[in-house]
């Protein structure tokens, strides 16, 4: 999992470093989660999911 880069105006501040550390991998794992449940219906087609 990759981070996203980190903003240069929050230099020198660990929580804000901590935050962004947390925000960026919550974001990749809700990434996968969302590709891994469209892979487990087998949705044939990507716009089925929008056309409910």
């Amino acid at each position: 999992m990759q981070l996203q880069p980190f903003p240069k105006e929050a230099a020198g501040r660990p929580e804000v470093a901590q935050m962004w550390e947390a925000a960026s991998l919550w974001i990749g794992e809700f990434s996968l989660a969302l590709i891994a449940s469209v892979h487990a219906t087998q949705v044939e087609n990507i716009t089925d999911i929008f056309n409910l």
